[in-house]
C-alpha cells in the first residue's frame, strides 16, 4: 500500500491516481514486493530420478506381458483342471492391472500412481510376509534363504518405487 501525499490515505501499489483527492501518485515510490519460494519442481529431483522412474514403469509392463503369457499358457494346457485354469485366469488379470499401471506410470495418470503406491504397499506387507516365513523355512529347508531373499528384494523395489513416484509428484501436478 502507498499513501496519498495530500489527502493521507491509503492506496493499492497499483494506484496512478488518488481515488480520493484525485492527485497524481505515478511518481511515488512503490514498496519492493518480496519474492516467494518457488514451488519444488521436477527439475529439484536428482537426474537419476526419472530414468529409474521409468524403468520401473517398463518393467510393469513387461512383467504384465509375463503374467499374462504364463496364466494364457497354462490355462490352455492339455489336462489342467478347472482349478487350475481359474487360477491362470487370476494369473492373467494380474498381468493385465500390472501392465496398466505401467502405462498409466509413462502417461503419469494420477489415479494410476495412486494405485501404483497403494500397490507397492500391498507388495511390501506380503513380502514383509514372505521374508518372515523364508527366515522360517531356512531353519527347516536349506533352500528358505533364497524364499527370503526373493522377498527382501520385493520389499525394496516396492519401497524405491514409492519414493520414485513422491520425487515426481510436483512434476506431475504442475
Amino acid at each position: 500500500m502507498i499513501t496519498c501525499p495530500q489527502c493521507q490515505q491509503q492506496l493499492p501499489d497499483w494506484a496512478k491516481v488518488c481515488q480520493f483527492c484525485h492527485t497524481d501518485v505515478s511518481k511515488i515510490a512503490r514498496p519492493v514486493a518480496i519474492a516467494k519460494p518457488k514451488p519444488k519442481s521436477s527439475l529439484d529431483a536428482p537426474n537419476w530420478v526419472w530414468p529409474s522412474y521409468y524403468a520401473i514403469a517398463g518393467w510393469y509392463i513387461i512383467s504384465g506381458l509375463l503374467l499374462i503369457w504364463q496364466g494364457v499358457s497354462g490355462a490352455t494346457a492339455t489336462g489342467a483342471s478347472a482349478l487350475a485354469a481359474g487360477l491362470m485366469l487370476f494369473v492373467s488379470i494380474t498381468g493385465g492391472i500390472s501392465i496398466t499401471i505401467g502405462i498409466g506410470l509413462i502417461l503419469k495418470n494420477p489415479v494410476l500412481r495412486k494405485v501404483c503406491v497403494w500397490f507397492n504397499w500391498l507388495t511390501i506387507l506380503v513380502s514383509f510376509r514372505g521374508l518372515v516365513s523364508g527366515i522360517f523355512l531356512s531353519t527347516l529347508i536349506g533352500i528358505g534363504w533364497l524364499w527370503a531373499l526373493s522377498n527382501l528384494i520385493s520389499m525394496i523395489a516396492a519401497a524405491f518405487m514409492i519414493y520414485l513416484l513422491a520425487e515426481t509428484d510436483s512434476a506431475t501436478e504442475l
